[in-house]
């Protein structure tokens, strides 16, 4: 069985690389190589190769623990075009956030915690 990162990094290499940043709130730039996006990662830059899916914080080189980008390229992979909400709901909050009726999708971290980013339909 493959770990999340390398079946997060199986799902986002079939990706449109452009349209995923766009539904994301990515910045995609293309390169020769292949082309890499820009986000915001715990509030600091961070840019992910999208040949390779090796991820960086943009102000001091550190990588991304693949735990942690194995999130940010299961949402690469899954984002469609509903609008971005903008926020991240916790776990301990899911009790209210079920009651909406507005759908939501889960993004599993680990088997002890799910976060979950709201997405709402038109």
């Amino acid at each position: 069985m493959p770990n999340a990162y390398d079946a997060a990094s199986e799902l986002a290499s079939h990706i449109n690389p452009a349209q995923a940043a766009k539904y994301c709130g990515f910045t995609y730039k293309k390169s020769n190589g292949g082309g890499e996006f820009f986000f915001e990662l715990f509030s600091k830059p961070a840019r992910l190769e999208f040949d390779g899916f090796k991820g960086y914080f943009v102000e001091d080189g550190r990588e991304i623990p693949p735990h942690v980008l194995a999130i940010v390229l299961y949402h690469l992979a899954q984002a469609d075009e509903a609008p971005l909400a903008n926020n991240w709901i916790p776990m301990q909050t899911c009790q209210v956030v079920s009651l909406m009726s507005k759908p939501l999708r889960a993004i599993p971290l680990n088997y002890s915690r799910i976060i979950l980013r709201m997405t709402w339909k038109k």
